[in-house]
C-alpha cells in the first residue's frame, strides 16, 4: 500500500511468513495502473527492522524473472515511496513491460530500475534481440533487423521519457528519444546504414517515404498505449 501514491501496486500469491521478519512467495507482480510490469517467481526476502533506526524500513528481496535473476529492495515507509530493482540475464518475452512499449520479441535482458517520489529511472540492455515488427499509426518499422539494444528512461509521475534508446545490427544502427506521457508514446526514431548491410533491403520499403538521404531515415512513433 505504500506505493500506490504512485500507481504502483504488489500482488504477491503463495506468501508465507518465515523467522526473523523473513518471508517466502511463489510469486510477485509489480503493477502500475493495473498494467504488470514485472512478475517475479521463488522470492526470499527479509524485513530489516535495525533500518528504522536510519528512518527507513527495508524490505530486501530476490528471486527469478524470466528465467534470470532479481535483487530488490523497497523501502516501505510512505513517505519514502522507494524501489530499487535490478535484472540479470531474463528472457524479454516474458517481462510485459516491454510488451507494453512496444518491444514485443525475444532477447536476453540485464538492467537497473530505481524509483523514488513519483519519479526514478530504467536502464537495460538487450542481447541476442529477435523483435517484432512493429506498426505505429500506420509507420511499421522492422524492428527484426537489430540484434542488440540499450535504453535509459526516466520516470516521473505518469511520465516517461525515453533519454535515450539504441539498436544495432549488421550494418545497421537506430537510435531514439522521445516521451510516453499520459498514455500516448511520441517518439522520434532514426534508422541508419551502411555498405556493410547484408540483410533484405526491400524491408526499408516500408519506411522509403521516411528516408532523409541514402541509408538515412527518421520516423516519428506515435502510438496510444495502456501504462
Amino acid at each position: 500500500s505504500s506505493l500506490k501514491g504512485n500507481n504502483l501496486l504488489v500482488e504477491t500469491e503463495g506468501f508465507k511468513k518465515g523467522l526473523f521478519y523473513s518471508f517466502k512467495s511463489n510469486g510477485i507482480m509489480l503493477k502500475k495502473s493495473n498494467n504488470i510490469l514485472l512478475s517475479i517467481e521463488n522470492v526470499v526476502g527479509r524485513i530489516n527492522p535495525l533500518s528504522l533506526f536510519m528512518m527507513k524500513l527495508t524490505l530486501s528481496f530476490n528471486g527469478n524473472i524470466g528465467g534470470g535473476k532479481i535483487i530488490g529492495e523497497v523501502d516501505l515507509l510512505k513517505r519514502k515511496n522507494q524501489v530499487n530493482i535490478s535484472i540479470d540475464s531474463a528472457n524479454v518475452d516474458e517481462i510485459p513491460f516491454f510488451a507494453i512499449i512496444g518491444l514485443s520479441g525475444k532477447g536476453v535482458l540485464s538492467g537497473e530500475l530505481r524509483f523514488r517520489d513519483r519519479s526514478g529511472d530504467l536502464r537495460f540492455s538487450i542481447k541476442d534481440t529477435r523483435f517484432e515488427g512493429r506498426s505505429f499509426s500506420g509507420v511499421t518499422v522492422p524492428m527484426g533487423i537489430f540484434h542488440n539494444a540499450r535504453g535509459a528512461m526516466v520516470i516521473n509521475g505518469d511520465t516517461v521519457k525515453v533519454s535515450s534508446f539504441s539498436l544495432e545490427g549488421e550494418g545497421i544502427y537506430a537510435r531514439a528519444k522521445g516521451d510516453i506521457r499520459g498514455g500516448f508514446m511520441d517518439l522520434t526514431m532514426e534508422i541508419m546504414r551502411d555498405s556493410s548491410f547484408t540483410g533484405e533491403t526491400h524491408i526499408f520499403s516500408m519506411i522509403e517515404s521516411y528516408k532523409v538521404s541514402p541509408g538515412y531515415y527518421v520516423i516519428p512513433i506515435k502510438s496510444n498505449i495502456s501504462f
